[in-house]
């Protein structure tokens, strides 16, 4: 290989990178996001739907509030006890910032 064929082949190598570097810096976006809470196991049939929902409407882009800013959301999963009792759950959601509660009624 010749000296001037390796420099050609360097140059297009690094104008690739650049190329790569300049387009993938604009797509990584960091978005607020909203913390819903989940009070159910992390199996549990609301668990489970909430989170496909959450994910659905995250690869859709979020969701956009009034003043056109657009969050992600963030499932946040808390199993009450064994005896059934919310209370601590609850308490430990409210904690997290969560700004909706699903869960049994």
């Amino acid at each position: 290989m010749s000296k001037y064929r390796a420099i050609h082949i360097i140059r297009l190598l690094m104008v690739n990178l650049l190329l790569v570097l300049a387009f993938s810096s604009g797509t990584a976006q960091i978005l607020p996001t909203f913390r819903i809470g989940i009070l159910d196991d992390a199996r549990g049939p609301v668990a489970l739907g909430a989170g496909t929902a959450i994910s659905v409407i995250n690869a859709a882009g979020g969701v956009q509030g009034a003043d056109s800013t657009v969050f992600q959301l963030e499932a946040v999963t808390i199993s009450p006890d064994a005896d059934g009792n919310i209370e601590a759950a609850i308490n430990n959601l409210a904690q997290a910032n969560v700004i909706a509660v699903l869960g049994p009624v």
